[in-house]
């Protein structure tokens, strides 16, 4: 059994000036530049660090899954709205492109892509 998603079916209408793909992209990049370091903090040497490692790796993990959701919503929006089903992908250019523009943003900012 597969599940079919019917444009015609359910009367989606192609709009020339759909912009919820590009935003999901925005937001993509957007997330792809946050650093997870910065969100726990290093304790003194005397103390064990295992559990802000733990925390760390997981923040990294759902900040990698938040990635891959944006960018599939950035597809289906590219999918439903503009009918440009050729732009789906998991790194589709829309979000190339968008993810490029904030990395080269931040880079001129000065920010960092440290983990």
């Amino acid at each position: 059994m597969s599940i079919e998603f019917d444009r015609d079916a359910v009367g989606v209408q192609a709009q020339a000036r759909w912009e919820d793909a590009a935003e999901f992209g925005r937001l993509t990049g957007f997330v792809r530049g946050m650093q997870v370091r910065r969100c726990v903090s290093q304790l003194p040497a005397h103390v064990s660090s295992a559990g802000s490692s733990e925390l760390r790796s997981a923040l990294r993990e759902f900040k990698d899954d938040m990635e891959d959701v944006l960018g599939e919503f950035s597809d289906t929006c590219s999918m439903l709205g503009s009918g440009a089903k050729d732009a789906a992908g998991d790194f589709d250019d829309s979000e190339r492109l968008s993810a490029a523009q904030f990395e080269e943003m931040n880079a001129l900012l000065g920010g960092g892509q440290d983990l």
